[in-house]
């Protein structure tokens, strides 16, 4: 008996954290609406990796969770039985999804912040595939037998569980997601460090990433944390949709942060062939409230992949 009210307990849990994620998903994206078509969709939509990257990230969110309402608070019956599995695995592979191309979005933006460096380029790209490899091969090893908690007459959704040898492979797949996120924020600090320094003052487009990706690692760091020390001791799983969903909309809030018109100096970073130094030449410019002209905050060359 006591089993029984632990399990049903800690679906219910699982249920309310869930419901809490997907709601701030929809809501943020009834919210932003408006923001993505001025900024997106009126002009140009798909002309830049950075904005073809936004889209994937934005609606392998908004549409790719709904097979998660199934998943959690579908009724009960042998269909669902059959479904939950699947469903489940669908789930582990969405979330690898979503967070490579998350990655890949914040190598777009540290390579065009180290001014497309392709030592920059060609190490975050070896070290994202080792993540995704890594990942990949312990969300495969982590599959086995189902594990059906009973749970209270009248209980929704499924109610897989997971095994010691499924949780901690989640774990370290997630610790392979905080690691890269680490080295990311931890490139962008030292860039902006060393701008600013050789500069004798702040530039606001720099400071901006920095402050971006600080806030983001900061968030989603304790997203990530809490998901593993859950897969480890508490009610295996019960963070996975609220850090998935929680990195998406942050992603797609930087996004907006970048394309938003400001009315400030700000600068744009550019590698000369006459230059002898290494380093990239800041150009200042005046960034009027078009938006057609904060695409030209940062160089032809590199906007791409930071826009």
């Amino acid at each position: 008996m006591d089993s029984l009210v632990q399990n049903g307990w800690e679906h219910l849990a699982v249920q309310y954290i869930s419901l809490i994620a997907l709601t701030l998903l929809y809501y943020d994206y009834a919210l932003t609406l408006d923001r993505e078509r001025s900024l997106f969709w009126s002009k140009g939509g798909f002309k830049q990796w950075g904005s073809v990257l936004f889209f994937l990230n934005r609606y392998c969110g908004v549409i790719g969770h709904a097979p998660v309402f199934i998943q959690k608070f579908a009724q009960s019956n042998s269909t669902l039985y059959l479904l939950c599995k699947p469903i489940h695995s669908y789930h582990q592979i969405l979330a690898l999804i979503m967070q490579t191309i998350i990655g890949m979005t914040f190598v777009m933006r540290t390579y065009a912040l180290y001014d497309r460096s392709r030592v920059v380029l060609v190490g975050l790209i070896c070290l994202g595939a080792t993540e995704i490899a890594v990942t990949g091969w312990m969300i495969s090893r982590a599959k086995g037998p189902a594990m059906s908690p009973i749970l209270p007459e009248g209980s929704t959704g499924c109610s897989i569980g997971l095994s010691w040898s499924q949780s901690w492979r989640f774990a370290v797949a997630w610790c392979c997601v905080m690691l890269f996120d680490l080295i990311v924020v931890a490139m962008t600090l030292v860039r902006t460090i060393q701008i600013n320094r050789r500069d004798g003052k702040e530039r606001t487009l720099v400071n901006l990433l920095m402050r971006d990706g600080v806030m983001y690692f900061g968030v989603i760091s304790l997203a990530t944390l809490s998901n593993i020390v859950v897969f480890l001791e508490v009610t295996r799983g019960i963070a996975t949709t609220m850090t998935n969903v929680l990195a998406s909309i942050l992603v797609s809030r930087l996004t907006f942060n970048l394309r938003e018109p400001r009315g400030h100096s700000v600068t744009a970073m550019t590698t000369t062939a006459t230059s002898p130094s290494p380093m990239s030449t800041p150009i200042i410019l005046y960034v009027p409230t078009d938006i057609e002209d904060v695409d030209g905050v940062v160089t032809r060359d590199s906007r791409r992949f930071v826009l």
